[in-house]
């Protein structure tokens, strides 16, 4: 998938607009959870996801999802990793 094709998604799919995101070589970000849903689209280098008993090994033009209040951690690989990412608000 490519930057406008994951936006037109995004949209379709009552995401916010795609914003960019950066992560540095080797970053670990700790188990956490969102009080909201994300789904993002890898834009170079690349990221492991843990969460939910799965693990996701994510590199160019790969989607990713993080569900609202699942706790998950990434570890970003040694080329760092840049993406595009929206968020969507569920109702209770």
């Amino acid at each position: 998938m490519d930057a406008q094709q994951f936006q037109i998604a995004l949209e379709h799919d009552g995401f916010t607009p795609a914003t960019a995101g950066e992560y540095a070589s080797g970053l670990i970000n700790l188990e956490h959870t969102h009080p909201f849903e994300v789904r993002g689209l890898v834009l170079s280098g690349g990221m492991t996801i843990s969460g939910g008993g799965q693990i996701q090994r994510c590199g160019l033009g790969d989607v990713f999802v993080m569900h609202l209040g699942e706790t998950h951690r990434e570890e970003v690989g040694v080329d760092g990793c840049s993406y595009l990412y929206g968020s969507r608000q569920i109702a209770s």
